[in-house]
């Protein structure tokens, strides 16, 4: 089609041409490589990334790490924190009284601790000292912790003795619960010496999470 101009202005004709119907669809491309087929794959960390697979290729070339976390990692995780597990100083695998400090027996708690799942430790129960020197005795050790369980500095606590004085309490950073001597009142043999309002933070995270983390498959 031709179209012819004279005089006037530079003009722009716009002509509209209809088009056809669309192709055959064109041959299918090489096939990809394959994808995860199973959780252990998807999470396998330890290979090259790629489509699909752990690291995931979010299409710029990087490879961020991807956790994926079941229902069955979530139950167990809150079943270890919810869980319940005293030590009783002097029992089997557990740490043993020193300085012929024991329980002062029924129907008193025994000592003991637990750890709870905020990296807390909770300290309970009654004890007593067969050795009748530790009157004006100071620095006397009655047990110690596991590292898990200690510190991350030296703190200090007063404990009510026998009913009618005071002595100080110790948890050193390395472990060691000590006797520190009389503060306020008579310096006797300690017939009574409860430690159930003891409680500090641990130095590590809390064993409730980072077992159950660990025993993921």
């Amino acid at each position: 089609m031709t179209i012819t101009s004279t005089g006037g202005p530079p003009q722009i004709i716009e002509v509209q041409i209809p088009s056809g119907p669309p192709g055959p669809q064109g041959p299918a491309g090489p096939a990809g490589a394959p994808g995860a087929s199973s959780l252990t794959d998807l999470t396998d960390v330890t290979g090259a990334g790629g489509y699909g697979t752990s690291p995931v290729d979010d299409g710029s070339s990087t490879f961020p790490l991807t956790r994926v976390t079941t229902q069955e990692d979530l139950e167990a995780v809150l079943a270890e924190v919810a869980s319940v597990t005293w030590h009783d100083i002097g029992a089997p695998n557990e740490p043993p009284f020193l300085s012929s400090f024991r329980n002062i027996g029924d129907p008193w708690s025994p000592c003991r601790y637990r750890l709870l799942a905020n990296s807390t430790v909770r300290l309970q129960g009654t004890i007593c000292c067969d050795d009748q020197t530790i009157s004006d005795a100071t620095w006397v050790p009655i047990f110690t912790l596991p590292p898990e369980a200690r510190p991350d500095r030296t703190l200090e606590f007063s404990a009510l003795t026998n009913d009618d004085a005071f002595s100080r309490l110790y948890i050193w950073d390395n472990g060691d619960v000590i006797w520190g001597g009389y503060a306020l009142g008579a310096h006797a043999p300690i017939g009574r010496l409860p430690l159930n309002f003891v409680s500090w933070s641990t130095a590590g995270p809390a064993p409730a999470i980072t077992n159950a983390l660990a025993s993921r498959p």
